[in-house]
């Protein structure tokens, strides 16, 4: 099983930052019994794949977060598993970080061969990356499929995109609308530099934008946009488990 699975659930803390990037991946090679100059020939091998080989020898405390991730990675690649197993590793990284790991991931299933299992509260991160997913919730699988069939679970087309400018309390404006006679559920609030984009579920199909943009809970905000747009992941997992989930990935039952 050693031989045939690489395992990462703690990220950029299961690195050694007293150490450079070569003698980390040295180290965890020596630990897979891949000893000598085939050790070290891997960790070059490896560093190269991770797109760490310009800080190979710096050290680790001196890397970026999305850097150690790599590396992190790079340590559980290094005996050449057939699978390996990773938990939220883009939690904590800045967006070009955590595009840039999942291009990573992208390329060791395509090119290497990899199965990757990966456990992610974001969606959008999830159907980007998935062949094939399960929803989990408190500890239940509730589906599994590929992600264009889990989105096909949809109980809903009438579902609405609003985009309103400056800043707004979502979280005060998700409950008012709550309380509206045409709004069934508010399925998602994200706060966005430009703006906010809600996210909500009509009762019943919607004959015009007048509709909603006429809604009091509106009043005074400026609406950019309002469309109809087609279920998405995070649609569907709001309407399986009765809960949202938030930017900390925190569950929020709506």
């Amino acid at each position: 099983m050693r031989r045939n699975i690489g395992v990462s659930i703690r990220g950029e803390r299961s690195v050694y930052w007293k150490l450079t990037g070569r003698q980390n991946l040295e180290y965890f090679a020596n630990l897979y019994g891949i000893r000598g100059s085939s050790g070290r020939d891997r960790a070059i091998e490896v560093s190269r794949l991770v797109g760490l080989e310009e800080q190979f020898d710096d050290y680790v405390e001196h890397y970026s977060m999305g850097m150690k991730q790599r590396l992190a990675i790079g340590a559980s690649l290094i005996h050449r598993p057939s699978v390996l197993v990773l938990d939220e590793p883009t939690i904590g990284l800045d967006p070009n970080g955590a595009r840039s790991l999942r291009k990573l991931l992208r390329e060791l299933c395509k090119e290497h061969g990899v199965t990757v299992l990966y456990t992610t509260h974001y969606m959008l991160e999830a159907e980007e990356l998935s062949d094939r997913l399960a929803i989990i919730d408190k500890g239940k699988k509730v589906i599994e499929g590929e992600p264009a069939q889990i989105r096909s679970e949809s109980r809903s087309s009438n579902l609405i995109e609003i985009q309103i400018a400056g800043s707004v309390d979502g979280e005060k404006l998700s409950h008012r609308l709550r309380d509206s006679r045409i709004v069934k559920t508010v399925l998602a609030v994200n706060e966005e530099r430009a703006g906010t984009r809600i996210r909500l579920e009509s009762e019943s199909d919607v004959s015009s934008v007048t509709d909603i943009s006429s809604l009091p809970q509106f009043q005074g905000l400026e609406l950019q946009s309002i469309e109809l747009v087609r279920p998405s992941l995070e649609d569907v997992f709001v309407q399986l488990t009765g809960s949202r989930l938030t930017e900390g990935g925190i569950v929020q039952r709506v």
